[in-house]
């Protein structure tokens, strides 16, 4: 599973994830707990509108967390 920023409308499904510009911050690192992730150079958080957990492998969103 990895953790993206959604740019765009907060999904509630996978096909609308897969309409959404995105970025991947990397490989979920832990199921619970606090977690960091580093953004990519020239990322800005506040030009997404939502993190999610996804699966890449077989497209499943899992979880999301509006950025506000």
């Amino acid at each position: 599973m990895e953790v993206w920023l959604i740019d765009g409308a907060v999904p509630t499904s996978s096909g609308q994830v897969l309409e959404q510009s995105y970025i991947s911050l990397g490989a979920l690192t832990s199921s619970n707990g606090a977690q960091v992730y580093t953004l990519p150079d020239g990322a800005d958080a506040s030009d997404f509108d939502a993190v999610i957990i996804w699966c890449e492998d077989f497209s499943v969103l899992f979880t999301v967390a509006p950025l506000s």
